[in-house]
């Protein structure tokens, strides 16, 4: 009996040891599963408001593909005004600080809000003709790849002396169909790429009042789930 319980440890030891340990909050360096590759993130502007970041978020919940390695259920955010991925890690002496993922190891990531799922990846990944360390939202319908590149620039507010700023919307939005790149910039855009289907579209559209612009780019989704499905 004594034989058989020290085979039964034993054998829970090769299992720990030889399972990818990817699922909790990265740690410091001298870690062996450590996504540690970047610079510490010190913000230059407030981020009390959380304008900059990707669905106004500090803090949301994801994966990443880090030097060919997932990594799940990691606590992420995403500023979109200098496209940087920043995650917090448990330094030496267990506090922690936070660090923005080396681009030239994190190929693509996905964050999640709301049980809805936001997938990016890296330009250079993606198409050869986009900004190749860059992070597009993709998403697939039928026979399309919807890109969205998002952004968010500072301006300065319209009151007269003032040096205060706000957050704006600067999203580009490509489709990618028979491996061509395609601006998608407003309703005649789309109905370019559905010829056949011009009446239709521009029936969906306005039912459902969907605005085709840089500041609804999500509006785009149900359109080619419901024309390319």
């Amino acid at each position: 009996m004594r034989t058989f319980s020290l085979i039964i440890s034993f054998c829970v030891v090769i299992i720990l040891i030889n399972t990818n340990v990817s699922y909790a909050q990265p740690k410091f360096k001298s870690d062996p599963e450590t996504i540690i590759n970047g610079k510490l993130w010190i913000p230059s502007h407030t981020v009390s408001l959380g304008d900059q970041f990707f669905l106004d978020k500090l803090k949301l919940n994801g994966s990443i593909i880090f030097d060919k390695t997932e990594f799940k259920n990691i606590e992420l955010f995403y500023d979109i005004s200098t496209d940087e991925l920043i995650t917090p890690i448990s330094t030496e002496n267990k506090t922690k600080c936070n660090i923005v993922l080396n681009k030239e190891l994190l190929n693509g990531f996905t964050l999640v809000n709301n049980h809805q799922h936001y997938k990016f990846k890296k330009g250079t990944l993606i198409h050869k003709n986009l900004a190749p360390n860059e992070y597009y939202q993709i998403y697939k319908s039928n026979t399309k790849t919807y890109l969205i590149k998002h952004r968010k620039i500072r301006s300065l507010n319209s009151n007269s002396g003032s040096d205060s700023f706000k957050y704006i919307n600067e999203n580009k939005m490509y489709i990618i169909s028979n491996n061509t790149i395609i601006d998608i910039r407003n309703k005649r855009s789309l109905l370019s790429l559905f010829k056949d289907k011009k009446k239709e579209l521009k029936q969906y559209i306005r039912i459902n009042k969907l605005k085709i612009t840089k500041h609804s780019p999500w509006d785009v989704i149900p359109i080619l789930n419901h024309f390319d499905s």
